[in-house]
């Protein structure tokens, strides 16, 4: 896309009577970029007490997560699709058949099954706890077909997606993407924040993708009810180490719970983000059945992962169409090719220097180290009339162990190390950074926009071109036809003087030519209308 055009000169605040005013441009733009956004949202199932301003609660904020850093919400949709690939490959080797489908998986993943044991303890399965309880015959296979296998329009019957809601969303996400292709081709200035949105619909389709087998909004859960204790079905795990380890959502975190480094430092990221909630708005802690949370990441790895990188960079990059497009100043130019640059090269060296980092042994070498300081600290009893060093000593290490991990409950699957939350600050600090210029760019660069950015498209001039295109010489044959037919002043035959003289005026002259032109591929009752 060339420069956008300022020969015209500028222009602030516009009103809609005078064209394409600032209002309409900020209206179409954010409605694009909600319902793109919201109509794109799964979020998982909900816990039974969970009421609907809960719910609703919950999409706003994974809405918003989502226009901040459209790629968290591609995140979630790819972690979510490995695993539900994966689960599909282990049941087909486990039980020889494809009943299992991405359907099902998906339905497990976001807590569509729960299980009851004989002393009526409850909690959320996902896929793989499904699955180790089928090789430990926890369950038969009789019940697993009868309570697990549920046909593909049980599940669908579940989704409460609104069709209508979604369907309006693809449809304005195609209009808006029509309209700035338009404007392109006929040279009129484009906002830097359609580019944004621009980037934000490519993100939205690829979820809609990777999420196209998960249903949305499911409410009604499958309860499977076993004839063990939950003591009798831990047991049933041979790895001591791995049963006796405490769990902060499911008595089998131990089975499925996988963490690693991405989603190690988005939960950082987002307890930070809720620490800074008002006392008042923190909720309560209710009693839980272990319901996943919208905001974990479940683990990309191999070609997914290089999916993913891919995918993301060709958002960050969409950035690029507006390098050559005017600011109100220089510097603001300049910072914006800036942050385009810095989103890129964060993207390529952040996360190869934490894959060879954080791998799944570093992670838990840093956790180790974590624990015996927290031990170590909570083993430490400060005397009462302990020196003033001491003390400041203490709540120094106090306030460092708070630091290592600032998860609700001190989960100890969140340890990280001082290191690790420096790189924490650096690579994201900087990323949302250049990402907030470039958001407050999109609104302020409004206040000094080429003057054709307010211009109407002129839709009679785009048709046109398309006609002209597609049918080649038949249209310049037309319009030679038309001229010796109708001989006026040189110039007047151009392409919209055609358009308005077959439109209004001598009609039955212009049909019969252009049934002559183009009788080869004319209709019949087209050349029985001109005969007559």
């Amino acid at each position: 896309m060339s420069a956008n055009n300022t020969s015209k000169g500028l222009q602030g605040w516009t009103s809609s009577p005078d064209g394409r005013g600032t209002l309409d441009i900020f209206w179409a733009c954010l409605v694009t970029v909600f319902l793109s956004t919201w109509s794109a949202i799964c979020l998982n199932v909900p816990e039974p007490n969970d009421t609907t301003w809960t719910r609703i609660r919950r999409k706003m904020w994974i809405t918003i997560i989502s226009l901040l850093g459209p790629e968290c919400l591609l995140g979630y949709a790819l972690g979510e699709w490995q695993s539900a690939r994966a689960s599909v490959a282990e049941f087909k080797q486990l039980r020889q058949d494809d009943e299992w489908t991405l359907k099902h998986a998906f339905f497990a993943i976001m807590g569509g099954f729960v299980l009851r044991t004989s002393d009526d303890v409850r909690f959320f399965l996902d896929e793989k706890q499904i699955l180790w309880l089928l090789q430990r015959q926890a369950i038969s296979t009789a019940q697993f077909e009868k309570s697990f296998l549920l046909d593909s329009k049980t599940i669908s019957d579940r989704n409460n997606s609104d069709t209508f809601i979604r369907l309006i969303a693809v449809g304005q996400a195609l209009w808006f993407c029509i309209n700035i292709i338009a404007r392109a081709s006929q040279g009129l200035a484009v906002t830097t924040l359609e580019i944004t949105v621009i980037g934000i619909i490519v993100d939205s389709i690829l979820v809609y993708y990777f999420w196209k087998d998960k249903s949305a909004d499911v409410e009604s859960i499958e309860v499977i009810s076993i004839n063990i204790t939950l003591g009798e079905l831990i047991l049933l795990e041979e790895d001591e180490a791995a049963r006796t380890r405490p769990y902060f959502r499911t008595p089998l975190d131990f089975v499925s719970r996988s963490i690693w480094y991405f989603n190690l430092i988005y939960q950082y990221l987002i307890n930070t983000l809720k620490s800074l909630r008002p006392h008042a708005w923190q909720r309560s802690k209710k009693k839980s059945l272990g319901r996943r949370s919208d905001n974990d990441v479940l683990p990309v790895t191999g070609v997914t992962m290089v999916i993913g990188v891919f995918f993301g960079l060709t958002f960050m990059g969409i950035n690029f169409i507006a390098w050559n497009f005017h600011f109100p100043t220089p510097i603001e130019r300049l910072l914006w090719r800036l942050s385009s640059c810095g989103l890129v090269v964060i993207a390529c060296l952040g996360m190869p220097v934490a894959e060879l980092l954080y791998t799944k042994r570093g992670i838990k070498r840093m956790q180790e180290k974590v624990q015996k300081r927290r031990k170590a600290l909570e083993g430490f009893n400060l005397p009462d009339k302990a020196k003033w060093k001491d003390r400041l000593v203490y709540r120094f290490r106090t306030g460092v162990m708070k630091i290592r991990n600032n998860s609700p409950g001190n989960d100890p699957s969140l340890d990280v190390s001082l290191l690790f939350v420096l790189g924490i600050v650096f690579f994201f600090g900087t990323y949302f950074l250049f990402r907030a210029y470039i958001l407050v760019e999109d609104f302020i660069a409004f206040r000094a926009m080429p003057a054709d950015g307010g211009a109407l498209l002129n839709w009679n001039t785009t048709v046109e071109a398309d006609v002209e295109e597609s049918l080649g010489e038949e249209v310049k044959k037309l319009r030679e036809r038309l001229r010796e037919a109708d001989p006026v002043k040189e110039g007047a035959h151009d392409n919209s003087e055609v358009t308005r003289r077959v439109v209004t005026g001598h009609m039955a002259t212009r049909l019969k030519l252009v049934s002559q032109v183009l009788s080869p591929i004319s209709p019949m009752p087209l050349r029985a209308m001109t005969a007559e």
